[in-house]
């Protein structure tokens, strides 16, 4: 069961995220992002919150270059520019998803009640037949509404864990996410008698190739192939 488990993960997740183009550094932050937005309660609205953070992050960026037009020392630890890699980002929104959202969910709820040091109420049968009830609607927008008015007082705790349990695994993934992407180049550039500064230097030209020049990937959907330079 668990080999399963993790080939699938490998080939969904993993396998993809290591053979994009992006610098290590990028796609770390792009998978802390997606895990954070992915661990809150936010079903249905994540990708487009992945994207509001690429647009915010531009935004930022575009004032740091403002205020320090040129690349000097003090922008850089005063103002650091912040890019991530968008399609990993949005890739892992997906931890969340109709197979894992009711058990991850109250997961949530159960760190959020103790966070607040509240009393869980609600079993998880009940709090199943809440997501029934709000997943029973047509649409996603009736689906949002009926969450306010089916949840009621679940859904502060839900959502303070999901925040919590967010920002403590995306931080653990960012890390994580930079040795096992620099590990496979490393593998990657010694299998085609490269350092791996060369290979890095190689990859760096053709993510300018894909993607015209742009500090950030276009793509904002799922994840593409893993390619093999």
């Amino acid at each position: 069961m668990f080999g399963f488990v993790w080939e699938t993960v490998k080939k969904k997740i993993v396998d993809p995220l290591v053979g994009l183009t992006d610098s290590p550094e990028k796609i770390a932050l792009g998978v802390a992002i997606g895990l954070f937005v992915g661990l809150t309660p936010t079903v249905g609205l994540q990708m487009s919150a992945v994207v509001a953070f690429a647009a915010l992050a531009r935004a930022y960026n575009a004032f740091a270059r403002r205020v320090f037009p040129s690349k000097s020392v003090p922008r850089r630890s005063a103002l650091p520019e912040l890019h991530f890699n968008i399609p990993a980002g949005v890739a892992m929104v997906w931890v969340t998803n109709p197979l894992t959202m009711v058990p991850m969910y109250y997961g949530m709820y159960l760190l959020g009640t103790l966070v607040m040091g509240m009393e869980a109420l609600v079993s998880f049968a009940g709090f199943k037949a809440k997501w029934a009830e709000i997943l029973g609607n047509p649409t996603l927008w009736a689906q949002i509404k009926a969450s306010f008015v089916v949840l009621g007082e679940i859904a502060g705790p839900m959502f303070v864990g999901g925040v919590v349990l967010g920002l403590v695994c995306g931080a653990a993934s960012y890390p994580l996410t930079k040795r096992i992407v620099v590990r496979h180049r490393r593998r990657r550039a010694a299998k085609l008698g490269l350092t791996y500064e060369e290979f890095a230097r190689r990859l760096a030209v053709e993510f300018e190739r894909e993607n015209g020049g742009r500090d950030e990937p276009v793509a904002t959907a799922a994840l593409a192939r893993p390619r093999r330079p």
